[in-house]
Protein backbone atom coordinates (compact mmCIF):
# COMPACT_ATOMS: atom_id res chain seq x y z
CA UNK A 1 0.00 0.00 0.00
CA UNK A 2 2.93 2.35 1.33
CA UNK A 3 3.79 2.28 -2.58
CA UNK A 4 0.72 3.63 -4.14
CA UNK A 5 0.40 5.69 -1.25
CA UNK A 6 3.82 7.02 -2.36
CA UNK A 7 3.44 6.87 -5.94
CA UNK A 8 0.77 9.32 -5.71
CA UNK A 9 2.09 11.72 -3.62
CA UNK A 10 4.78 11.71 -5.77
CA UNK A 11 2.26 12.44 -8.76
CA UNK A 12 1.57 15.21 -6.63
CA UNK A 13 4.61 16.77 -6.49
CA UNK A 14 5.80 16.70 -9.81
CA UNK A 15 3.07 18.72 -10.76
CA UNK A 16 4.60 21.18 -8.70
CA UNK A 17 2.45 21.47 -5.45
CA UNK A 18 3.17 20.04 -2.03
CA UNK A 19 1.29 17.04 -1.15
CA UNK A 20 0.83 15.83 2.20
CA UNK A 21 -0.81 12.52 3.60
CA UNK A 22 -2.91 13.78 6.72
CA UNK A 23 -2.20 13.67 9.52
CA UNK A 24 0.73 15.06 8.53
CA UNK A 25 2.19 18.48 9.15
CA UNK A 26 3.36 20.79 5.90
CA UNK A 27 4.31 24.18 5.44
CA UNK A 28 1.11 26.61 5.79
CA UNK A 29 2.34 28.95 2.96
CA UNK A 30 2.37 27.30 -0.09
CA UNK A 31 -0.59 26.08 -2.32
CA UNK A 32 -0.72 21.88 -1.67
CA UNK A 33 -3.05 19.05 -1.65
CA UNK A 34 -3.82 17.65 1.41
CA UNK A 35 -5.18 13.97 1.06
CA UNK A 36 -7.23 12.06 3.92
CA UNK A 37 -8.18 8.22 3.30
CA UNK A 38 -11.61 7.70 2.52
CA UNK A 39 -11.83 4.10 1.98
CA UNK A 40 -10.92 0.82 0.02
CA UNK A 41 -13.54 -1.12 -1.85
CA UNK A 42 -12.73 -4.05 -3.99
CA UNK A 43 -12.85 -3.03 -8.19
CA UNK A 44 -13.36 -5.80 -9.88
CA UNK A 45 -11.34 -9.12 -11.15
CA UNK A 46 -8.01 -9.05 -12.12
CA UNK A 47 -7.42 -11.08 -15.73
CA UNK A 48 -3.81 -12.15 -14.89
CA UNK A 49 -5.50 -13.79 -11.31
CA UNK A 50 -8.72 -14.68 -11.45
CA UNK A 51 -8.63 -16.66 -8.28
CA UNK A 52 -8.65 -14.01 -6.38
CA UNK A 53 -12.33 -13.37 -7.74
CA UNK A 54 -13.76 -10.30 -7.25
CA UNK A 55 -10.96 -8.80 -4.71
CA UNK A 56 -8.67 -9.07 -7.81
CA UNK A 57 -8.10 -5.26 -7.51
CA UNK A 58 -8.75 -2.77 -5.23
CA UNK A 59 -9.61 0.71 -5.12
CA UNK A 60 -8.51 3.63 -2.70
CA UNK A 61 -10.40 7.09 -2.30
CA UNK A 62 -9.62 9.86 -0.75
CA UNK A 63 -10.95 12.73 0.11
CA UNK A 64 -8.54 15.89 -0.87
CA UNK A 65 -8.51 19.58 -0.08
CA UNK A 66 -6.70 21.95 -2.52
CA UNK A 67 -5.49 24.91 0.45
CA UNK A 68 -3.50 27.90 0.63
CA UNK A 69 -3.38 30.60 2.83
CA UNK A 70 -2.36 33.98 2.27
CA UNK A 71 -2.59 37.55 1.88
CA UNK A 72 -1.53 39.66 -0.99
CA UNK A 73 -1.79 40.06 -4.94
CA UNK A 74 1.06 37.77 -4.71
CA UNK A 75 -0.44 34.90 -2.83
CA UNK A 76 -4.14 35.29 -5.21
CA UNK A 77 -1.73 34.71 -8.43
CA UNK A 78 0.24 31.64 -6.87
CA UNK A 79 -3.05 30.44 -5.77
CA UNK A 80 -4.14 30.32 -9.27
CA UNK A 81 -1.65 29.07 -10.87
CA UNK A 82 -1.20 26.07 -8.70
CA UNK A 83 -5.35 25.45 -9.28
CA UNK A 84 -4.59 25.95 -13.21
CA UNK A 85 -1.99 22.73 -12.41
CA UNK A 86 -4.58 20.37 -11.57
CA UNK A 87 -7.69 21.46 -13.31
CA UNK A 88 -6.97 19.46 -15.79
CA UNK A 89 -7.37 16.36 -13.44
CA UNK A 90 -10.70 16.84 -13.52
CA UNK A 91 -10.98 16.01 -17.51
CA UNK A 92 -8.29 13.46 -17.19
CA UNK A 93 -6.62 11.32 -14.78
CA UNK A 94 -3.06 11.30 -13.27
CA UNK A 95 -0.79 8.70 -14.08
CA UNK A 96 1.48 7.23 -12.06
CA UNK A 97 3.91 4.46 -11.88
CA UNK A 98 4.18 1.88 -9.44
CA UNK A 99 6.68 -0.33 -8.89
CA UNK A 100 6.49 -4.53 -7.84
CA UNK A 101 7.21 -7.25 -9.45
CA UNK A 102 7.36 -4.97 -12.31
CA UNK A 103 6.26 -1.41 -13.25
CA UNK A 104 2.16 -0.84 -12.97
CA UNK A 105 1.08 2.24 -14.44
CA UNK A 106 -1.93 3.35 -12.54
CA UNK A 107 -4.58 6.23 -13.16
CA UNK A 108 -5.48 8.42 -10.56
CA UNK A 109 -8.79 9.64 -11.13
CA UNK A 110 -9.68 13.47 -9.64
CA UNK A 111 -13.02 14.63 -9.45
CA UNK A 112 -14.09 18.18 -8.25
CA UNK A 113 -16.91 17.93 -5.58
CA UNK A 114 -17.29 21.94 -5.20
CA UNK A 115 -16.14 25.26 -6.45
CA UNK A 116 -13.45 26.79 -4.61
CA UNK A 117 -14.20 28.67 -1.63
CA UNK A 118 -12.42 31.70 0.81
CA UNK A 119 -12.22 30.98 4.33
CA UNK A 120 -12.41 34.00 6.41
CA UNK A 121 -10.87 34.00 10.25
CA UNK A 122 -12.69 35.20 12.99
CA UNK A 123 -12.14 38.54 13.67
CA UNK A 124 -11.34 37.94 17.45
CA UNK A 125 -8.69 35.70 16.18
CA UNK A 126 -6.48 37.33 13.78
CA UNK A 127 -7.40 39.32 10.38
CA UNK A 128 -4.81 37.76 8.46
CA UNK A 129 -4.00 35.10 6.69
CA UNK A 130 -7.33 33.94 4.18
CA UNK A 131 -7.75 30.71 3.09
CA UNK A 132 -8.68 29.81 -0.15
CA UNK A 133 -9.91 25.51 0.24
CA UNK A 134 -11.30 23.34 -2.60
CA UNK A 135 -12.48 19.79 -2.03
CA UNK A 136 -11.65 16.62 -4.67
CA UNK A 137 -12.01 12.94 -4.24
CA UNK A 138 -9.30 11.07 -5.18
CA UNK A 139 -9.09 7.46 -6.24
CA UNK A 140 -6.93 5.10 -7.69
CA UNK A 141 -7.75 1.38 -8.96
CA UNK A 142 -4.36 -1.26 -8.61
CA UNK A 143 -4.21 -4.99 -8.94
CA UNK A 144 -4.06 -6.42 -5.52
CA UNK A 145 -1.41 -8.24 -5.70
CA UNK A 146 1.04 -5.49 -5.91
CA UNK A 147 0.40 -4.79 -2.46
CA UNK A 148 2.36 -7.94 -1.60
CA UNK A 149 -0.45 -9.16 0.96
CA UNK A 150 -3.73 -10.90 0.11
CA UNK A 151 -6.93 -9.06 2.04
CA UNK A 152 -8.01 -12.45 3.02
CA UNK A 153 -4.71 -13.40 4.42
CA UNK A 154 -5.13 -10.37 6.80
CA UNK A 155 -8.35 -11.76 8.22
Amino acid sequence: MEKIINALLSGIRGLGLEAVLAPQQTSASCPRIELFIAGIEPAGIDNRNPGAGKLGWERITFNAVFKSEGTHTRWVTDTILALRKILPLNEAPLCVAVEADKVCHLEVVWKRLAAGRFEYPDEEESSMPVRYAENWEVSVAYPAHIIGQDPKEEL
